[in-house]
């Protein structure tokens, strides 16, 4: 709009010479009449009054308009300053958010590495053997199916022998079993090791929460980081301590919605009979 301030400035200096021209020639002709005419002259020059008046009525308009020009202006100096402030507001945010995620990761991939830290550190001694880190999930199963094993020949009334012989009436006993039972042989037998690991699962919990209160996007990415980090071992583990409600609520939770567990998946790293086993436990009208 200020490219058309010309034409009001054109309009108003026009008016001022117009009437300054008009006046001009009112003052030469009543200059050339004589004394008698002279005030006669004077009555008629309200006429000039009138078209002063008009004019000045039309310069009141051209600052009315500029005025109106002007407000626009501070209006749309208001829009681009408003317009400014938001994108200086959504450049905070983006910023709070990537110091939010820095934050997140920072502390995220500290918890990982202390998680790995903590399964190195897992030491079992069996007889004369030692097995460290990730052997001892291996172990736990082992020992598990140990402790079935001598459950169902004692419930048999045999002894190792007649067991060791008659492998496959043992193995054939284990469908019988009931939840309550398995559930019994399995927390007997992994007592002593579920205390060692308990700061292992207390771990991966703080992990879980940490990834659940937060507010950054694509959290499936860092689950998916979580779960890459668990060896078959591990996540067999973590499967049969959820289904069997040996752990917090919150634990299982998360497990479940990170997707740390698959159930299809994991079924093909479990043994057949433990299969069996976790179908019964997963059963929940069975005694």
């Amino acid at each position: 709009m200020k490219n058309n301030n010309w034409v009001f400035w054109l309009i108003g200096i026009g008016s001022v010479v117009f009437m300054s021209f008009v006046l001009w020639q009112n003052y030469l002709y009543a200059t050339n009449l004589g004394k008698d005419y002279q005030g006669l002259f004077g009555d008629m020059f309200g006429a000039s009054n009138a078209l002063f008046t008009g004019l000045s009525f039309v310069g009141v308009i051209i600052a009315i308009l500029l005025q109106r020009q002007e407000l626009q202006l501070q209006r749309n100096e208001l829009e681009l300053t408003r317009k400014e402030m938001e994108q200086t507001r959504d450049e905070f945010v983006t910023q709070n958010y990537t110091l939010k995620l820095q934050q997140f990761e920072n502390t995220f991939f500290q918890m990982l590495k202390m998680l790995n830290d903590i399964v190195k550190r897992q030491k079992y001694y069996e007889r004369d053997q030692f097995f460290g880190g990730e052997e001892v999930f291996d172990i736990i199963f082992k020992n598990y199916y140990s402790a079935k094993h001598n459950y169902v020949a004692t419930k048999l009334e045999l002894d190792d022998l007649e067991a060791f012989y008659d492998e496959t009436r043992v193995k054939s006993e284990f469908k019988n079993l009931s939840k309550t039972e398995i559930l019994t042989i399995y927390r007997e037998s992994s007592q002593l090791m579920d205390k060692k690991l308990i700061p292992y699962f207390s771990h991966i919990n703080s992990m879980l929460k940490l990834l659940s209160d937060s507010e950054i996007k694509n959290k499936e990415v860092y689950s998916s980081i979580l779960k890459s980090q668990l060896n078959d071992s591990e996540l067999r583990f973590i499967f049969f301590k959820c289904v069997t409600g040996d752990v917090w609520n919150e634990f299982s939770t998360n497990i479940q919605k990170f997707g740390i567990l698959n159930r299809e998946t994991l079924l093909e790293l479990v043994e057949k009979q433990l299969v069996e086993d976790l179908k019964l436990l997963q059963n929940k009208t069975a005694p």
